[in-house]
């Protein structure tokens, strides 16, 4: 019987790590160690829920603000009597080696990989099920190739940590190139697919072989070794496994989390006594004196969200990139409306439908994240799950991948052919994309996946991978500093003279600096 298990951490892992080494090197009070902690399935269960648990906490913050809001997907709305400089700077390609998000986003994939090293390391030794050993060291051989790919990705070479570190020494390493960290990530990925379980047999909200199968697809993308993408990725289809749901809508649903589309997601629950909860969509509605006009929770009012509201807000040139007639477009986009008060935020009267919208004379509206607005008792404590890998992006990058090795004709399939209870085009009420060249098909695919996958932290990696950064985001910064009204600043105020230009250099994340002063070993990334 499958069952949704909780994310926990046991006392064992419990601390709260400022680099790898630090769980492995500290002893909590209870006396409990590495050496007397593994011992059993149970021992190993509850390590691996904690290898899990940091993703929770980087997709309700640093995920999006350092992902899609860096993008030209969305921005942020500028509210001149407040400054949440770790938030806006990505935005604003402003970021430094001491901003938080940044910060944080490095620590918590480090405090993952170093718990799923000590798992690594000790699980082969202990006496307990096979299936149940091989189940587990997947998942810690999937988190922390997912890990690393998440840092190599936004940092370029780290440091390379596949054992626990046994001496102070040891903690300290290098940045490995970023090749080598690809070897490793593949290798991890690799041997999580043979060691996983197939999704109908593994518990609801944890990795599975498809998980891992396409993880290892998506590296293969960056690296555009694109037969080994469409070979992995076939796989994910044969599997059986998944299948495109019919409403785009219910993708998002919390009464339909870890659908037949889902590979992998990030579990949340609103359950106040649990410390579970998501809360990203307070994140994404504009600034508010009271967010309970239009979330409908108790009390009423509650408190203003204006200390941490306002961001990852849709930008006018996504909207318009929406086909006319995308159903897409409703499911992914509401416009809250109300009045602005003097000191900017939002009197909210209402959550209205972007399509065709006008505001009233005296009303002002904002658009926001609609995909993630659900009902929920408590403010800030939301149901939704964060979608990390969907079947629809599977689809997508076999549609890449062929059409790069010049079968655009088989590639178009992928847009077009159901797979399931819908195709991609046809549940967004849009016609099959029509034969094209391979050039032009490159561009279709880029637009559906902009499209399809908004919000879910997938642009800003699409344009590096595909080398359109530079470029991109050049025109996103000279568009906001011409006309800034057009981008939710205030009238009469403007981005400061060093904000929006971009640069090579700002492809890259600069490496923490705690994290340099620690370890004399790393060097910065250019320009930081």
């Amino acid at each position: 019987m499958k069952t949704i298990f909780n994310i926990a951490i046991s006392i064992a892992l419990g601390c709260s790590c400022a680099s790898c080494s630090d769980f492995l090197n500290l002893t909590p009070y209870s006396e409990i160690t590495a050496e007397n902690f593994y011992q059993n399935e149970e021992d190993f269960r509850q390590a691996v829920n904690g290898a899990y648990e940091p993703l929770r906490n980087m997709y309700n913050t640093e995920e999006w603000n350092l992902g899609e809001a860096k993008s030209d997907n969305t921005t942020y709305i500028i509210h001149i009597a407040k400054s949440s400089l770790d938030g806006e700077d990505p935005d604003q390609f402003l970021e430094t080696s001491t901003n938080g998000n940044v910060g944080t986003k490095y620590n918590n994939c480090y405090v993952i990989i170093g718990r799923c090293n000590r798992i690594i390391s000790e699980i082969d030794q202990a006496d307990f099920d096979a299936e149940a050993k091989n189940n587990l060291k997947g998942q810690a051989l999937f988190l922390r190739a997912f890990s690393y790919f998440n840092l190599v990705q936004y940092f370029g070479g780290v440091p390379l940590h596949t054992t626990p570190s046994t001496v102070y020494e040891e903690a300290f390493k290098p940045r490995a190139s970023v090749d080598e960290v690809y070897e490793q990530i593949i290798k991890d990925a690799q041997e999580a697919s043979d060691l996983l379980p197939v999704k109908s047999r593994q518990e609801v909200g944890r990795a599975s072989k498809g998980s891992a199968q396409t993880l290892l697809g998506n590296v293969y993308m960056v690296l555009k070794r694109w037969a080994e993408t469409e070979q992995t990725l076939k796989e994910v289809v044969s599997s059986g496994e998944y299948e495109l749901l019919a409403d785009y809508g219910s993708i998002y649903s919390i009464s339909n989390k870890n659908h037949k589309e889902s590979i992998f997601e990030i579990q949340y629950m609103q359950d106040a006594s649990l410390g579970q909860q998501s809360d990203f969509i307070y994140r994404f509605l504009p600034y508010m004196t009271n967010p309970s006009a239009i979330t409908g929770t108790t009390p009423n009012p509650c408190p203003s969200n204006v200390d941490h509201g306002g961001f990852n807000t849709p930008t006018i040139d996504l909207i318009n990139a929406y086909e006319k007639g995308d159903k897409r477009l409703d499911a992914s986009i509401g416009m809250v409306e109300g009045k602005l008060t003097d000191s900017y935020a939002l009197d909210a009267t209402g959550v209205k439908s972007i399509v065709d919208y006008e505001p009233a004379p005296g009303i002002t509206a904002y658009p926001f994240i609609k995909k993630y607005f659900h009902e929920h008792i408590k403010p800030y404590y939301t149901d939704d799950n964060w979608p990390v890998y969907r079947y629809a992006e599977v689809l997508l990058f076999l549609a890449e991948a062929i059409n790069e090795q010049n079968r655009p004709d088989e590639a178009i399939h992928y847009l077009n052919n159901t797979f399931g209870q819908a195709s991609i085009r046809g549940r967004a009420g849009l016609a099959p994309v029509k034969s094209q060249n391979v050039d032009a098909l490159r561009e279709s695919i880029y637009q559906e996946r902009r499209i399809e996958l908004a919000f879910e932290n997938k642009r800003w990696t699409d344009l590096l991978r595909t080398g359109r950064a530079v470029e991109v985001m050049t025109r996103h910064g000279q568009k906001i500093k011409a006309n800034p009204e057009s981008y939710y600043w205030p009238d009469g105020v403007q981005p400061v003279a060093n904000a929006y230009l971009f640069n090579p250099d700002k492809c890259l994340l600069p490496i923490p600096l705690r994290e340099i002063d620690l370890n004399s070993e790393l060097k910065q990334n250019p320009g930081y």
